[in-house]
């Protein structure tokens, strides 16, 4: 009978946890989602600031996958964070590096996509695709692109995550 009320006693703090976790998506996603809607005056207030132009302006959301890539972003991110922790047997998933490293990954795996989409319709066309016609491409179409709400959300199921962590209830 102990170990029952014990066992109870850790499901409703892991569901406290996930209650806490959906409220955190919905936050992180309402704060995308109002960026989004607030593209244009945003894009021109901070459009002389170094370190926000870097990330905003954030598409908006215009379409169901736009609706949707945060979803998936949140909590693939919020759930590697565990995985990372049970594969390496450490806590490296609430390291700094592992958001860096999630971002510098999803940067290199669209330019690779977009280089060979570019590329084969640069080849259907009878000429040729040069890196220095895709690297210009890309920051543009990176940022317009539902991706890059998938990785943005990532990113904030990595920071929602780790603040579960500090968390103690």
């Amino acid at each position: 009978m102990p170990e029952q009320s014990e066992q109870q006693g850790n499901s409703s703090l892991d569901a406290n946890k996930y209650v806490i976790a959906a409220f955190l998506f919905f936050l992180s996603w309402g704060v995308l989602f109002a960026l989004g809607s607030a593209n244009q005056a945003l894009s021109q207030a901070f459009s002389g600031t170094p370190i926000l132009n870097i990330f905003l302006p954030i598409p908006q959301f215009h379409s169901p996958m736009y609706l949707l890539m945060p979803v998936v972003g949140f909590f693939f991110m919020f759930f590697l964070v565990d995985w990372v922790n049970r594969f390496f047997k450490s806590r490296h998933g609430f390291s700094p590096l592992l958001p860096l490293l999630f971002f510098a990954l999803a940067f290199i795996a669209f330019y690779i996509a977009l280089f060979w989409y570019i590329g084969n319709y640069t080849l259907l066309a009878g000429r040729t695709l040069t890196l220095d016609e895709a690297s210009r491409m890309f920051v543009g179409r990176f940022k317009a692109s539902a991706y890059y709400l998938f990785v943005l959300s990532g990113l904030l199921g990595w920071v929602s995550r780790f603040a579960l962590e500090k968390i103690k209830l």
